[in-house]
């Protein structure tokens, strides 16, 4: 966590100090003995920068791997931290005060995911990713289908209405996600209430692929072609 505030803070107040030393040099017209100095400062923050994100990345991996390894220990953290909270369901964390207990314990077994838990982490991933641009649960009921079930998708070219509503959508979503610009699109569908699947439109490929939450149809997908896909129909409208 501490690797993570450090690199974020790095990312943030590193380019405001250039810009700013930056805009106080072109006010002299003699280069200054310490300009190198500052130049390679500015040079190994940057380095600083890439070597905590890449240890950060090291350390959550042979975090993961532990955890993987360890199916029993695992097993035991989640149950204790479980019964920690099983107590106070309305418990917040600070980094995800809208998220409760009871929304994390719709990731049990035999649970139907809220749309809480999918927008938590399509904003939490996407914002990690920094070039996707992750569309909230309510996006394909309200634009692309018929109905709020998701099961039938608009036939017709969306309107004049619906194209305006879609790019103030798209305008929220690259705000509150913070990114300067995107090349790809994740839309998260709930059909019917009880099956979650999604559409990855990636505009620099060009290439649109369908993931579902089922593993055998999101397996027998892979090797098909886009259009015989399960669910490819249900998502192919006019964006």
């Amino acid at each position: 966590m501490k690797l993570r505030e450090l690199s974020r803070l790095l990312s943030s107040v590193v380019p405001i100090i250039r810009n700013k030393f930056t805009t106080c040099l072109r006010r002299h017209h003699r280069t200054l003995p310490s300009e190198n100095k500052a130049v390679v400062v500015f040079g190994n923050l940057r380095l600083l920068r890439d070597c905590i994100v890449a240890t950060q990345i090291i350390l959550e991996n042979c975090y993961s791997r532990a955890l993987d390894d360890h199916h029993g220990q695992t097993e035991e953290m989640l149950r204790n931290l479980m019964q920690e909270t099983r107590n106070n369901p309305s418990q917040r964390w600070p980094n995800t005060s809208h998220i409760t207990f009871e929304h994390f314990s719709t990731l049990a077994v035999g649970r139907w995911v809220n749309d809480e838990i999918i927008n938590y982490f399509i904003q939490k991933w996407c914002t990690e990713a920094g070039t996707t641009l992750g569309l909230n649960t309510f996006f394909a009921c309200k634009l692309l289908f018929q109905q709020n079930d998701c099961r039938t998708a608009k036939s017709s070219k969306l309107s004049i209405e619906d194209e305006t509503l879609a790019l103030r959508w798209c305008q929220k979503a690259q705000k509150r996600l913070g990114l300067k610009s995107w090349d790809a699109v994740f839309i998260p569908i709930h059909e019917n209430s009880s099956h979650w699947y999604s559409a990855y439109i990636d505009f620099s490929r060009k290439r649109i692929e369908i993931y579902d939450s089922l593993r055998e149809t999101c397996e027998s997908n892979r090797p098909k072609p886009l259009r015989q896909r399960k669910n490819t129909n249900l998502m192919l409208v006019r964006l």
